[in-house]
């Protein structure tokens, strides 16, 4: 037995592009991007972990607030999207597109590429999300003849 589903196709493509916001944005928050060297006067080099966004929340010294500004732009407008699809509000799941988009190309040689899956996924919603406002009416009744 097969039942059709009551989401729509473009409900589905926004829940994903906000779930994946949404881990995008924990992922920039809490782990290190990448590795380093901290080298001394003698040569000697030690690893140091990468960049994380919460560090600048936590206080530590010398850590940027890039990333963690970055990550709650990110989650916002991952969730704005997602509520829009589900409550098929296409103009918010617009916004959150062209948001996360604008990001994708500014961002390019950063976290501009980690951001288009789901910039990406929010412009598919915005093409596919059925409109669900009815017609537009008067108010006003036909006089019948």
């Amino acid at each position: 037995m097969s039942s059709k589903s009551r989401v729509s196709r473009g409900t589905s493509v926004g829940l994903l592009g906000s779930g994946v916001g949404v881990l995008l944005s924990l992922v920039i928050m809490f782990l290190p991007l990448g590795t380093g060297e901290v080298c001394t006067i003698g040569g000697e080099c030690t690893p140091v972990q990468g960049a994380v966004g919460i560090d600048y929340l936590l206080g530590v010294e010398g850590a940027e607030p890039i990333l963690f500004f970055w990550s709650v732009f990110i989650l916002g407008f991952a969730l704005l999207g997602g509520y829009g699809a589900w409550r098929e509000r296409r103009i918010l799941v617009w916004v959150a597109a062209i948001a996360l988009l604008a990001l994708t190309v500014f961002g390019l040689a950063s976290i501009g590429l980690l951001v288009a899956p789901a910039a990406l996924l929010f412009l598919l919603a915005g093409f596919w999300l059925r409109e669900t406002q009815p017609p537009s009416t008067t108010g006003r009744s036909i006089p019948r003849s």
